[in-house]
């Protein structure tokens, strides 16, 4: 039996930051605590800022 989980969610191809402008496959997913209660927010592995677009590369 594998131990690798199957993950159901389409992921984008790529990440891009808009502050310091760094392209990434996997964003880090950080829990923040809001008053509507807990929300997860993906976050630039290089600056740690949540300003971040998502990018699509086409297959031609």
């Amino acid at each position: 039996m594998s131990s690798r989980r199957h993950d159901n969610v389409k992921r984008p191809d790529h990440y891009r930051c808009l502050k310091c402008k760094f392209r990434f496959n996997d964003a880090v997913f950080e829990k923040e605590y809001m008053e509507q209660g807990v929300g997860v927010i993906a976050k630039c592995p290089s600056c740690k800022s949540s300003k971040i677009i998502i990018s699509w590369w086409k297959k031609q």
